[in-house]
Order: C-alpha cells, then sequence, then structure tokens
C-alpha cells in the first residue's frame, strides 16, 4: 500500500482537476506514465465505508446482546421481578459498553513501547497513543456510532410501531372495524392489539452507555457531548410517547435499579480523569514531538508511557 505517502499530493491534484477525474487523470516524468491517484482514492473510500459499517454493526450486535441476555438472564432466574430487572440491565450495559467503546480501542492499541509483560505481546494494533491518526480513524468511528446509537430509539419505536399496526390490520383484514378480529379468543385478540412490555432495563443501560462513553473519551472527542444530549433528548421525548401509547402499563418497581445505576455512575468521572489526562499527554499532539520511520507501514512511536510520565514528574 503506498496510498499513504501520496495523501498530500493527492488532495492537491482533487482541488486541481475535481474528485470525479482524479482517478482518471495520467501523470508522466517523460518516460513512463501512469494513474497516480487511482489506489489513494481506493483506499480512501474503502476506508470511509469501513467505518461506517463498523458504527453500523456496532449497534446491531448491541440490539443482538441485549435481546441474548434477556433471555439468558430470565433462564438464570432471581428472586424478583425488580432483582432480574436489576441484573439484565447491568449485563447489557456491560456488553455494550464494551462493544462500543473498550473493543474498538483494545483491537487497534499497540503496547509494544511499554514492554509490559502479555499486553506488549497481544495488543499489537496500529495506535501506540491518542494521535491524529487514532482520532481520523477510530474517533471518528465511535462518534458516528454514537450518532447512531442516539437515533436508535427513534429508529426502533417507528419499526416496531409499524410492525404492530400491519399485524393489527392484517388482524381484521385491513377494515376500519377494529373491533373486527379473526382471533378465536379474547386473549389472542388482547395480544394483538395492545403494545408490547416496557422494557425499563434497556433504557437503563442505554443511558449507562452513553455517559460512560462520553466520559471515556470526552476530553478528546468533545462531540460527544452534544451527541450524549441529542440522545437523551430523544430517548425522553420517544419514552413518554411510546409509554402513553405503545407499551402495556409497566409493573411497579423500586426504586433499586435507580439507586444502582446512580452508584454505577460514580465510576463515570474517573474513567473521564484517567483518559482525559492520558489523551492531553499526547507527544506528538501537544509537545510536538516526533519520531521518524522508514516504511510508511511502520508503527507511528509515541513516546508516550506511565515510565515516561512519572519521570516528568
Amino acid at each position: 500500500m503506498i496510498s499513504g505517502v501520496l495523501t498530500c499530493f493527492c488532495q492537491a491534484q482533487q482541488k486541481l482537476v475535481g474528485l470525479t477525474k482524479l482517478g482518471e487523470t495520467v501523470y508522466t516524468d517523460g518516460k513512463r506514465s501512469a494513474t497516480v491517484c487511482d489506489e489513494w482514492l481506493t483506499d480512501k473510500f474503502s476506508s470511509l465505508a469501513y467505518s461506517k459499517i463498523v458504527s453500523v454493526s456496532i449497534n446491531i450486535v448491541n440490539f443482538v446482546l441485549r435481546t441474548l441476555l434477556i433471555l439468558l438472564v430470565k433462564f438464570i432466574g432471581e428472586d424478583t421481578k425488580s432483582e432480574q430487572t436489576r441484573s439484565v440491565k447491568v449485563a447489557v450495559f456491560v456488553c455494550q459498553f464494551f462493544n462500543t467503546a473498550v473493543l474498538l480501542l483494545l483491537f487497534n492499541a499497540n503496547m509494544s513501547e511499554t514492554h509490559i509483560p502479555f499486553f506488549s505481546e497481544v495488543l499489537t494494533g496500529e495506535f501506540t497513543d491518542f494521535n491524529e491518526e487514532w482520532y481520523t480513524d477510530i474517533g471518528c468511528t465511535i462518534i458516528k456510532a454514537m450518532i447512531i446509537a442516539a437515533l436508535f430509539p427513534l429508529i426502533e419505536a417507528v419499526l416496531f410501531g409499524t410492525l404492530k399496526f400491519v399485524f393489527k390490520m392484517l388482524d381484521r383484514g385491513f377494515g376500519a372495524n377494529m373491533f373486527l378480529s379473526k382471533k378465536k379468543t379474547v386473549q389472542q385478540y388482547i395480544d394483538v392489539q395492545v403494545g408490547p412490555e416496557y422494557m425499563i432495563h434497556f433504557r437503563y443501560s442505554a443511558i449507562l452507555n452513553t455517559c460512560f462513553v462520553c466520559m471515556l473519551y470526552g476530553v478528546g472527542l468533545p462531540l460527544l457531548f452534544p451527541i450524549s444530549l441529542f440522545a437523551f433528548t430523544i430517548l425522553y421525548m420517544v419514552e413518554r410517547f411510546c409509554v402513553f401509547y405503545y407499551y402495556r402499563q409497566p409493573p411497579m418497581f423500586d426504586d433499586a435499579m435507580t439507586r444502582n445505576s446512580l452508584r454505577i455512575l460514580n465510576w463515570a468521572p474517573l474513567l473521564y480523569m484517567l483518559f482525559g489526562y492520558w489523551m492531553l499527554g499526547n507527544n506528538q499532539i501537544f509537545s510536538n514531538v516526533v519520531f521518524p520511520f522508514t516504511n510508511s507501514t511502520d508503527v507511528i512511536k509515541s513516546g508516550h508511557t506511565i515510565v515516561s510520565d512519572i519521570a516528568h514528574i
């Protein structure tokens, strides 16, 4: 892959000839001719497609995880409904947070500079620190995933609400009489007409996941704060509407789940402090320390380790 070293040249040529003609433009040195920027364009659009696919996949996996976890917790069983709901909430939150924020970080992390046993051998990704390339690649992916997650309650409500309406219309043969039904028993008729059970544990886990992702990367990705506000606003409006007109009447819960969520949220500022300190300590962005490399595929060193931070204290 040579596209990395052609970025500056191809970006300048894009301004001259335009994006549509860039891949077809032939450059010559008098002896040889080549379409220099076609590979750069391919890599650019492949990277954009990969980022969007990952962002969407994160939310799809989160939806699948929450469905599987509720089945698993119900199979294990709890003494009370509140305890079962709290267990589902914690399990879904942990899995969604790991899938949204931690997995991308670990998969792309390179800890070869730390010389920590096991981690320096296993974590051999592309990024040694929160550098410019990390924000361009992983940071953008996280932001896109959080925007999709913010819109997901609205998408889910519209999708499943539409399906419920279609099932009602099929039951009465697409007629205007809402009391007309093909069901043979009252319970079958009620099951078709009423909405689904209100899954309050999913809402708690979504709020916790948004808060923790925002706190984890908020210092380096401040756009996450307005995105989180947008997500909470969408969730509030959708839930208010659905509780009135869509869901079944929820059961009575005590305040144990709320207090448990507040205890979990106490850890969010700690993540904000630790990751904020590490992001603001990047040598390339804030200290202009550059380590030369021979090949474009070499891992860019950061010179930013715990030992080096302690030495500067």
